[in-house]
């Protein structure tokens, strides 16, 4: 099935040294790196070996490969989307359920919203608040979920002022819509939804981090016994349709 390596390996030699480049800032966010033929001339190497050199590094989210008029290889500021990828490896392999996400999320949440009402600056609190209006006016008109519909709790997380806390849940969220997100709720349970954000909104706007993290665990506990009761429901159909 697989062929043997060979000890010459350019393009992870090509690899490191833009990936060093990058961790020492010499490369920037937004930076716009040479051609492929002049990097394979600057390195001395092949162009193949820098295509795979600058494919490994988009894959790891440090480069944006963009095609077309302006295109080029650009320096990216780091995104969640590799640490979601190794939780949806994680998922995808059986080494963690929806469950344990759903745990992690308990865990972390009430704590991010606790630094939020501490650390969060004006800025921070805006987007909440214009986090829980857009999500309020798309309940109501009863469109269907959207990614960003659970922005509210990133919104919080980067209130936290901690990057590790952001990169996370924003993790975290991405994967729960994927499966969550088609589940169609009740006009009452997105009201107490909404309801529940205001009230973590509240006490973050008010200082007050005890609050704070009993009105987002209280809000944990809800949506995951929510969530829950729609798995529940959707594997009974699941089986009664056979």
């Amino acid at each position: 099935m697989f062929k043997p390596l060979s000890n010459e390996r350019a393009f992870e030699t090509i690899a490191k040294q833009l990936k060093e480049a990058i961790y020492s800032r010499k490369l920037k966010p937004g930076d716009k790196l040479p051609t492929e033929r002049e990097l394979a001339k600057m390195f001395s190497s092949s162009r193949a070996a820098v295509r795979s050199a600058v494919l490994s590094l988009e894959q790891s989210g440090l480069l944006k490969i963009q095609k077309g008029a302006g295109g080029g290889f650009f320096i990216q500021e780091l995104d969640f989307r590799p640490v979601r990828n190794s939780l949806n490896e994680l998922l995808r392999l059986g080494k963690a359920s929806i469950a344990d996400l759903a745990e992690a999320r308990r865990v972390l949440e009430p704590e991010a919203a606790r630094l939020a009402a501490k650390k969060a600056t004006s800025s921070d609190i805006t987007k909440m608040e214009q986090s829980v209006l857009h999500l309020e006016q798309r309940m109501t008109k009863d469109l269907p979920r959207q990614a960003n519909d659970f922005d509210f709790h990133v919104c919080v997380a980067e209130g936290s002022k901690n990057p590790i806390i952001i990169t996370i849940m924003q993790s975290l969220m991405d994967l729960l819509f994927q499966s969550v997100g088609s589940y169609v709720l009740e006009p009452d349970q997105n009201e107490e939804i909404i309801k529940q954000h205001k009230k973590i909104l509240d006490a973050i706007k008010a200082n007050d981090p005890e609050k704070s993290q009993a009105s987002a665990l209280e809000h944990v506990k809800a949506m995951r016994g929510l969530f829950k009761q729609y798995e529940l429901t959707e594997n009974h159909k699941s089986r009664a349709s056979r």
